[in-house]
């Protein structure tokens, strides 16, 4: 006699994860974007607020999605480009003397600029208050063609001006292949010490959109880099990826 074959029917969370994982892998839900609420799951799906709980938990667990403050949860974007970050690029520069990897290349412009103009947070890791002008070097970074992230570095010129080449040098539009943290730590006799991360979300600019390639009010990783020479902050970089995970901080030595 022949067995028969017990139908298995996924329990409703786990449909609900799955119909909702979809939507995320066909590109329905974008990185970024506010996964349904509790009260929409339960609505959507006639499901109790238990079942839309561990919905919920299911999706982060999965690293899928994460809890924003005052928004609910939102889709997780890839950690690729976390892992190429500033402390990844500071870490190559002492291993291969090379900022970039062979495959990526930038577009840069320089400058001087009000201490006004740059961010609040960028001012105070340099301690800036006091000073009218900051030097600053705009970068648009491309890998295999395609741009992925806007670099700009801010630098104090009350610290450069003890070696004035190193003002003059980081204001050609040129590019300086050992990265201009490891350039300016030579020229001060000083070794690089540590970097420092905050890692936040914000929305991209009508200018970022272009730059990046995406839609303006897209999500984006701001990274905000901290870099020291023996205790010295020597350069504060603002780094902006077409992702928004959620927001940390780290420490890393040199």
């Amino acid at each position: 006699m022949a067995a028969n074959k017990i139908q298995r029917v996924d329990p409703p969370y786990v449909q609900i994860v799955n119909a909702i994982t979809e939507r995320i892998a066909s590109g329905d839900l974008a990185v970024g974007d506010r996964v349904p609420t509790e009260a929409e799951i339960r609505e959507t799906w006639g499901v109790s607020r238990a079942t839309a709980n561990k919905v919920a938990a299911e999706l982060k667990a999965s690293g899928l999605a994460y809890t924003r403050p005052g928004y609910g949860l939102i889709v997780r974007g890839q950690s690729r480009n976390v892992a190429s970050g500033p402390a990844a690029m500071w870490q190559r520069i002492a291993s291969t003397g090379s900022i970039y990897l062979p495959n990526e290349h930038s577009e840069r412009k320089t400058g001087e600029a009000p201490a006004t103009d740059a961010p609040d947070v960028v001012v105070a890791a340099l301690d800036a208050t006091v000073f009218s002008q900051l030097v600053y070097r705009h970068r648009v970074i491309y890998r295999d063609a395609h741009p992925f992230t806007i670099a700009v570095s801010w630098f104090l010129p009350a610290l450069l001006d003890q070696q004035k080449p190193i003002t003059e040098r980081l204001l050609r539009n040129e590019r300086i292949p050992e990265g201009t943290p490891r350039y300016i730590a030579d020229q001060l006799g000083r070794d690089l010490t540590e970097t420092t991360e905050i890692v936040g979300v914000v929305r991209a600019t009508a200018e970022e959109a272009v730059a990046l390639n995406i839609n303006e009010g897209d999500p984006l990783l701001r990274v905000i880099s901290t870099i020291f020479a023996e205790g010295w902050p020597i350069e504060v970089g603002v780094y902006l990826y077409p992702e928004a995970p959620e927001i940390l901080t780290s420490r890393h030595d040199l």
